[in-house]
């Protein structure tokens, strides 16, 4: 199959970023949609982005009027959009015949993950100091942040070295590429001046 093919014949740090991008991808949907940013099971409480559930319902918290909890919500979203648009392009750059080793695609799923980084960072970080500082037990259970958080900052780092390692990619592609054309030009000249010699 061309798909297979194609996989192997990318570059390997494409492979290594094709496979980050598969991880991140799962964290950031998990995270995203889970409710377990926050649990207090002492009362069987499980807080997500979206939903508060107890053993036996759940409850909306979109729209919540709660400053840091909007500015949570909001970066998580640009967060999430960005990682699963990022992660198409790498797929179509690695995959399609029509954008393989197109660098303009690569770039942009480069920027988008640099965006991704940014904002699930900012998401997390608010989160954190407004809510994971007060983690700890109570009455015997753990009352805190919990695995679809640390979902979360897995995606973070998963992104930020796919981006580190694409821009590492693009640039030893491009340092190549300068490298062949001084090596015909080279040639080129080389060649140029034997046959002027035989000429003379």
């Amino acid at each position: 199959m061309d798909i297979s093919n194609n996989f192997k014949a990318a570059r390997p740090l494409v492979k290594v970023v094709v496979i980050l991008l598969v991880i991140a991808q799962v964290c950031n949907w998990l995270a995203f949609c889970t409710t377990s940013w926050y649990v207090h099971l002492d009362n069987n409480v499980y807080i997500g982005l979206w939903r508060s559930c107890s053993l036996t319902s759940c409850n909306p918290r979109d729209g919540i009027p709660v400053a840091f909890v909007m500015a949570v919500q909001a970066f998580a979203i640009f967060g999430f959009v960005s990682i699963n648009l990022s992660f198409w392009l790498v797929l179509l750059y690695t995959f399609s015949s029509k954008y393989r080793l197109s660098s303009p695609t690569y770039r942009l799923a480069a920027g988008l993950l640099l965006c991704a980084v940014v904002s699930w960072l900012i998401s997390v970080v608010v989160f954190g100091t407004n809510v994971c500082i007060n983690s700890g037990q109570y009455n015997g259970k753990y009352v805190g942040c919990h695995y679809s958080y640390g979902l979360a900052v897995c995606a973070v780092v998963l992104s930020l070295t796919a981006c580190i390692l694409i821009f590492i990619d693009t640039r030893s592609v491009r340092t190549t590429v300068v490298s062949q054309r001084n090596v015909q030009v080279e040639t080129t000249v080389t060649y140029s001046t034997t046959q002027h010699q035989q000429i003379r």
